[in-house]
């Protein structure tokens, strides 16, 4: 699910534009343009990312790494803010192997959207909208 961009784009009403542009099927790994979609007040934010998964079977897990790229496929757009600085880490660990049913992930995140939210409008999104962002996930 978490790779799987024709899926994100039905469930993820902030997705605007989600592509890969890039990828290299030998070394697992990609290169998205994501736009998201920011309240009215703001303009949206779009990213250009490469992405590489890793299956470890010895440690029994996955690890799905970003970091912000620059691509010439991907110039700036003036309508919107392109997030330079972004980067994740998801680790999926299943509870016995990958072929049944249950697991359990941790997802360290970090971008700089360009602006300074007020705190008023961070705590909305973490008591409102990342639940519901969760629940959708």
């Amino acid at each position: 699910m978490q790779t799987n961009i024709e899926y994100r784009r039905e469930w993820d009403q902030t997705a605007v534009s989600l592509n890969v542009v890039d990828s290299d099927p030998f070394d697992n790994q990609q290169v998205i343009y994501w736009e998201m979609l920011w309240p009215k007040l703001f303009a949206n934010r779009d990213y250009v990312f490469m992405r590489k998964c890793f299956i470890d079977r010895k440690q029994n897990l996955i690890l799905i790494c970003c970091k912000s790229v620059e691509h010439p496929h991907c110039p700036e757009n003036s309508n919107m803010h392109r997030v330079k600085d972004y980067w994740s880490y998801m680790v999926i660990k299943p509870f016995t192997t990958f072929d049944q049913k249950g697991f359990e992930f941790s997802l360290t995140y970090f971008d700089n959207p360009g602006i300074k939210i007020p705190k008023y409008v961070t705590n909305y999104v973490s008591q409102r909208q990342l639940p519901d962002f969760i629940k959708l996930l």
